[in-house]
């Protein structure tokens, strides 16, 4: 769980699913506060067989929107719940 993040704070955020994803193409894909989408361009670690984990620093405060995306070598892809947390600036 992810206590209180500040802006340019370097955070590690990590996902699990109930699926093996060894081996997929593995994702922590974002909907920032601005309202735009996108992938984090971070490595994408994985740990056990369905948890994966990025390190990343958040530039814009607000409610951030994060979850997984896996893709397989068959095409077959696969979304996570999504979590949501917000980013502070230092003093507010």
């Amino acid at each position: 769980m992810i206590e209180k993040v500040f802006l340019n704070q370097t955070i590690t955020i990590g996902l699990a699913g109930n699926i093996d994803v060894t081996g997929a193409v593995n994702e922590i894909r974002y909907i920032n506060p601005r309202g735009e989408r996108g992938v984090f361009d971070t490595p994408v670690e994985v740990h056990g067989k369905s948890r994966i984990r990025t390190k990343t620093k958040l530039t814009i405060p607000g409610k951030w929107t994060v979850w997984a995306h896996t893709t397989f070598s068959n095409g077959d892809s696969f979304p996570s719940t999504s979590y949501s947390f917000t980013v502070f600036e230092e003093g507010k």
